[in-house]
């Protein structure tokens, strides 16, 4: 069967179109139809020959135009996807006969040879009349509620008559069931387990009454597997009656948002929340939040008893409970305090002791720990605070000063030095009387074993050791009479003690004891034994001398 010869087609079309060469960016005009230069009220000399945007450029009094880029556009994507390109509504100063307004659609499709490649392009246009403009209208209005309609993140759909009946639906709410085919099928058939919601009542009830329900984060249990275990999820729901033609109601518009995700995170954070304050409440620290003007919001028992009274929430600020002084006493303004540091200037206060006097003039020793609240934009809103009350351990610091000042004051007075040593490090540490005993500065008062055996009297030296070697054997309190040779030559008699110190599992660590300077003593039992022997002496003469 012979093939009809191209021209004699082309020429037959009744679209008006032209052949253009696929030689971007300029598509020359090869052909035109008989259509197409009727449309245009031109000859075929006009166009062959020229591209077809210098046979109709853009108009430069239209600033608002956009025909030739995306008339350009479409042919561009014609050559670079091989497939044909259809254009809406365009608005292009082609001088279209019998139109005031120079509007087309544009429709491009390629031309390939054997090998695929494209040799030509058929550019068509569809003049467009008022009719024609309306039917476009309405075509690219449709056009736009299907593309939100099928790209919505919220689900949509039209249920029809009584039964209920799926007619439509878009893909987030087949996502949503986990469902597909569902069209011609009841809500009831696809949703069985909604039957026991309730929710079929609600979908009668907005058919035969005509009225709209609306729900916010209803809980739906879905069983999205279909296999009788169904999950929990929340919906923002809204029900509309759909009317006909005539204002009869003949099915039900959905449009459902999964609210899931926002409200198990809000669940969770309440819940987080409420274990929060929890351990707040039960903390043993006082502790407190407040706003920015230092307003208490919530407070702990702790925080209650430390003040001396119960606040009023978002009435009584933190500073009116007592006066704030720094640790030597002087009186700090709010300002000046830790909190009013902290929601001045956003930064956490840490480690700044200070002294509060209640009304009825008791006095606490404080640390706070104020950390401010910050919003998202880096406002301060606020801060929390744990008020660690140190009273009774300043007591306690202040009577073992006093116990060590006292001690030292004893040892001094009764030459009594003592001493511990650490067997995982090796050092000893001398008290400051031990360090006089011996002769060595007080700053010098980390030692070691063996500098200590360098004090020792050469001739003691043999019974020292041999008395720490059995005492090391048994683990046994050892006793030293001995006597030490001072730096400048001095010697003095020492009495010592000592007791090995173990862990709570009973391990050995140390060892500790004590060193007595008995060399009075030693020196006075020296002199009287003297004494006693010269009388002896005396008396053995007087003696021999009468016989």
């Amino acid at each position: 069967m012979p093939q009809p010869h191209f021209e004699h087609v082309f020429q037959l079309l009744p679209t008006p179109s032209v052949m253009l060469l696929a030689d971007a960016p300029k598509f020359t005009i090869v052909a035109a139809n008989n259509a197409y230069l009727e449309a245009v009220n031109l000859s075929e000399k006009d166009l062959i020959g020229k591209g077809i945007f210098e046979a109709f450029p853009e108009n430069p009094e239209d600033t608002e135009s956009t025909g030739v880029k995306n008339s350009r556009n479409s042919l561009e994507i014609v050559i670079s996807k091989k497939e044909s390109h259809k254009m809406l509504l365009q608005t292009y100063h082609i001088p279209v006969r019998g139109t005031s307004e120079f509007k087309i659609n544009i429709g491009n499709i390629p031309i390939k040879n054997k090998e695929n490649s494209i040799t030509h392009i058929l550019h068509s246009i569809e003049v467009v009349t008022d009719k024609k403009n309306l039917e476009i209208a309405f075509e690219t209005e449709r056009q736009r509620f299907t593309d939100l309609y099928l790209q919505a993140p919220s689900c949509m759909g039209i249920l029809k008559g009584p039964n209920h009946v799926y007619e439509m639906v878009n893909p987030t709410y087949l996502q949503l069931i986990n469902k597909k085919n569902i069209i011609g099928k009841s809500f009831k058939e696809i949703r069985p387990e909604s039957a026991e919601q309730g929710f079929i009542e609600i979908l009668n009830q907005v058919y035969k009454t005509g009225k709209a329900f609306s729900a916010k984060e209803k809980l739906i249990k879905l069983d999205k597997e279909a296999n009788g275990k169904v999950v929990d999820i929340y919906l923002d729901t809204l029900l509309q009656p759909h009317k006909d033609y005539n204002g009869k109601i003949d099915g039900i518009f959905f449009f459902i948002i999964d609210v899931t995700e926002k409200v198990e995170s809000r669940k969770k954070i309440e819940e987080s929340e409420k274990r929060y304050w929890e351990l707040i409440e039960n903390l043993p620290l006082a502790t407190y939040s407040c706003d920015a003007e230092g307003h208490i919001l919530v407070y702990n028992k702790a925080a209650a008893d430390l003040w001396g009274r119960e606040p009023k929430i978002g009435k009584d600020k933190w500073s009116e409970f007592w006066k704030v002084h720094n640790k030597n006493g002087n009186p700090l303004p709010v300002d000046m305090c830790p909190v009013g540091i902290a929601l001045k200037e956003g930064r956490a206060i840490t480690d700044q002791e200070i002294i509060v006097e209640r009304p009825n003039g008791d006095k606490l020793n404080i640390v706070p720990h104020p950390v401010p609240f910050m919003d998202s934009a880096g406002r301060i809103t606020g801060a929390v605070n744990m008020l660690i009350d140190i009273t009774e351990s300043k007591k306690a610091e202040l009577k073992l000063k006093q116990s060590e000042k006292s001690l030292k004051e004893s040892q001094e007075v009764g030459h009594l030095g003592n001493w511990e040593m650490n067997f995982a490090t090796g050092i000893t540490i001398w008290s400051d009387e031990f360090c006089r005993i011996y002769g060595v500065p007080l700053s010098e008062n980390i030692q070691s074993y063996e500098n200590w055996l360098t004090f020792i009297h050469p001739e003691d030296m043999e019974e020292v050791l041999s008395i720490i070697k059995e005492s090391q054997k048994a683990l046994c309190d050892t006793i030293l009479n001995h006597r030490i040779v001072l730096r400048d030559g001095t010697i003095k008699h020492i009495s010592g003690k000592s007791k090995y110190a173990f862990d709570k599992t009973g391990d050995l660590e140390g060892i500790y004891g004590t060193a007595l300077d008995v060399t009075d003593t030693a020196k006075a039992s020296e002199k009287t034994r003297f004494q006693s022997n010269l009388l002896n002496n005396i008396t053995q003469a007087a003696i021999s001398t009468n016989e």
